[in-house]
């Protein structure tokens, strides 16, 4: 059962679009402090922390400005407050 367990948790790791992240100015915000980052590490010339954050940079890009359904989530929301 444990075992069990553990596969359910793991699987809404990455999962990202949730309701606090309705407002796209948090999004917004998420993503440009990501992309602070990276900037960050590239001045520094850090390879390894470059490759992170610009990956995590374009995962936040993708999910939040490209593909985030604000209705699905909010529905996800409302059936979750009726149970």
């Amino acid at each position: 059962m444990q075992a069990f367990y553990k596969i359910t948790f793991m699987k809404d790791v990455f999962k990202i679009q949730t309701a606090f992240f309705l407002p796209l100015g948090r999004r917004i915000v998420a993503v440009g402090l990501i992309l602070c980052w990276f900037v960050l590490e590239l001045w520094r010339g850090e390879p390894v922390w470059m490759f992170i954050t610009g990956a995590a940079a374009l995962y936040c890009i993708y999910q939040f400005l490209i593909v985030f359904d604000a209705d699905a989530v909010g529905a996800e929301l409302d059936k979750e407050d009726t149970e």
